[in-house]
């Protein structure tokens, strides 16, 4: 399984390291069901990202829109548990 999300660039801000801080927020289109299913069970999200790869500054455009999809890795944190899998 895995989720998609669509995100919005609102802000593109250059670090004092020549690096570049990208915010993004969660958006939907109502008349896309796939995005309207997303906005049903997460209203809202954002990410903060600090970037200093050349190309994946140029790849973030402010105003621009981009899909973010998550799906599990298989892998999990041994040192942290679930509040479920507490008991």
């Amino acid at each position: 399984m895995s989720v998609r999300a669509k995100f919005h660039v609102d802000s593109v801000t250059k670090t004092a390291d020549g690096g570049l801080t990208v915010k993004m927020s969660a958006r939907h289109d109502p008349n896309i069901p796939e995005e309207l299913r997303f906005s049903l069970l997460t209203p809202t999200a954002s990410i903060v990202m600090f970037i200093t790869t050349t190309s994946a500054e140029e790849f973030f455009n402010l105003g621009e829109y981009y899909y973010v999809d998550f799906s599990l890795t298989g892998e999990r944190d041994r040192h942290q548990s679930r509040a479920t899998d507490a008991g």
